[in-house]
């Protein structure tokens, strides 16, 4: 994503008072707290953070990490070659959480997890999903009366597997996280051809994985920006996503149109899995977390506009919203 402009006009707000704003919006929007009984997991694309033309402030890194801390593990996208911002945004979650993260790939972006390493912790599995090049010659697409091959994601996939803390012997919901950020194009040509490549390849890859005696683990959970325009059976990308069986978690909260960009026209952001895998110790608990109608009330209603107040959100906080689901512990 191009940095986004930064805004002309000035404002100023507490940040005390917004996080105050975003904890009364966590309860209307029914996010749990963290128990014992839940693992709640979110996929957030912080845009553009790190850019050196997208300057964000301490302040915003503030109510960003604010956001953060609901979560146990929130899969983040976007995450520029420098790490300044990222680490500026670690430093205001502090020493309770912990990052693991990807070199650059496409668009100078790094995939990365953030974790609360006291209820959270890493397994053995650290990988980027990379096609060896028998498996991306089997990846076909009709495409326009021709055939077409998969050469490779233009954002490697990165899968971690974690696991809750363990109390004594007690048994718990260990899971592998791919956190993906699939290739944005146009609705036709050349740019929806390799969008359409990179959903077949995940979703065959996770199939195919899930079902092999030697995996690791079978409880691999898709998420992230997965730039599905459209939840309609029409839509070429939401097909490919769902037939090798995988479940999106629905949207449960009250958000307009059910979408993760700021004008919730589109669901760009995904959380999947296979039902008969992982979908037992899936709780039904999902939501997307519409932090933009919590912020900064006062820009809106000094008549400056919803337009202005989506220019500021965007260059200060995100274009997306973030997506959360909560798997029993």
């Amino acid at each position: 994503m191009p940095p986004f402009p930064k805004p002309r006009f000035r404002y100023a707000y507490d940040v005390n008072r917004e996080i105050a704003h975003l904890d009364a919006h966590f309860r209307k929007r029914g996010v749990p707290r963290k128990s014992r009984g839940e693992t709640l997991v979110a996929s957030w694309n912080i845009a553009n953070l790190g850019d050196p033309k997208q300057v964000r402030r301490v302040k915003d890194y503030r109510l960003i990490a604010h956001i953060l801390k609901r979560f146990d593990v929130v899969a983040i996208q976007e995450i520029k070659d420098d790490l300044t911002a990222f680490r500026a945004v670690l430093k205001h979650l502090g020493e309770r959480y912990k990052a693991v993260f990807t070199d650059p790939a496409g668009n100078r972006e790094r995939m990365g997890f953030i974790y609360d390493r006291r209820r959270i912790q890493t397994r053995q599995l650290y990988a980027e999903l990379a096609l060896v090049d028998r498996g991306r010659k089997t990846i076909k697409v009709q495409f326009r009366g021709k055939e077409l091959n998969f050469h490779g994601f233009n954002r490697n996939p990165f899968m971690v597997a974690f696991a809750p803390r363990r109390s004594g012997r007690r048994k718990t919901f260990d899971f592998t996280l791919v956190n993906v950020h699939l290739y944005y194009g146009a609705a036709g040509g050349r740019k929806l051809r390799n969008r359409l490549l990179e959903v077949m390849a995940l979703t065959k890859w996770a199939q195919k994985r899930t079902n092999t005696k030697t995996v690791y683990d079978d409880n691999i959970i898709l998420l992230g920006d997965m730039n599905l325009p459209s939840l309609k059976s029409r839509d070429l990308i939401y097909r490919a996503l769902k037939r090798r069986g995988l479940s999106l978690t629905k949207y449960s909260t009250d958000v307009d149109k059910e979408g993760t960009n700021l004008s919730g026209s589109h669901p760009y952001d995904q959380i999947a899995f296979f039902p008969q895998k992982t979908g037992q110790d899936y709780t039904g608990e999902t939501g997307v977390f519409d932090f933009d109608s919590a912020l900064f009330p006062d820009l809106y209603d000094e008549g400056r506009g919803l337009k202005r107040l989506r220019a500021y959100l965007k260059y200060y906080i995100s274009d997306h919203r973030l997506l959360w689901a909560a798997f029993k512990a």
